[in-house]
């Protein structure tokens, strides 16, 4: 998380901060890893059988060079690659905004401002209830996207924190915050009389939901 504490301005704190729940996560990259077991073990169990392919037959090995490629890609390559991506992915939601992070090679960070949003869900999808027991799903966020064109002002860019360990309670801890600042900005809580302090856009932490 030490990419997100560097962006954070001087009075905004973190309010939760997680990361994907490691076996819904890595569902697809399980998948891979079979198939591409499956795919070596098929042109290896035909190699076996005929060595001699390799040394007389050129146009056969040129067949099965790709399937061996397919398979290492998938029983390799692409579980490496989930395994480099959990490790630089999280996200957090602080008393101003969504913020993810990302990247392998290059580490890269989101911001969507609470103002920015559009609208929120939640939900929980076969690979949550299968492997994260009913107790993970994902929070979808939508923004307004960014255009010159009249058209494409009613596009929404999405916004996801997948997989994340009891979405139910961070989403409605979301929605409370999304809703307090959201209310400040439209009427400023220090322009309130006293007999209506407004709403808070603090919170001590850490407030997990």
């Amino acid at each position: 998380m030490d990419d997100i504490d560097a962006i954070l301005n001087g009075d905004e704190t973190i309010l939760w901060q997680g990361r994907p729940a490691l076996l819904p996560f890595f569902a697809n990259a399980i998948v891979s890893f079979l198939l591409g077991v499956l795919f070596l073990a098929i042109v290896g169990h035909f190699v076996v059988g005929q060595p001699w392919i390799w040394h007389t037959d050129l146009a056969a090995a040129i067949f099965l060079s790709p399937f061996l490629l397919v398979g290492f890609l998938l029983a390799a390559a692409f579980p490496l690659y989930r395994i480099l991506a959990y490790l630089r992915l999280s996200y957090a939601i602080t008393s101003q905004r969504v913020v993810f992070q990302s990247g392998i090679i290059e580490h890269s960070i989101t911001m969507v401002d609470f103002d920015q949003i559009t609208h929120a869900s939640v939900d929980t999808n076969l690979t949550d209830i299968l492997l994260g027991f009913g107790r993970t799903g994902s929070v979808s966020i939508a923004t307004q996207a960014p255009s010159g064109t009249e058209e494409d002002n009613t596009a929404q860019t999405p916004h996801v924190l997948s997989h994340i360990p009891h979405p139910y309670d961070v989403f409605r801890f979301f929605h409370r915050a999304e809703f307090d600042v959201k209310t400040d900005i439209e009427y400023p809580n220090r322009l309130r009389p006293d007999t209506n302090p407004g709403y808070p856009t603090t919170y001590p932490p850490p407030a997990q939901p």
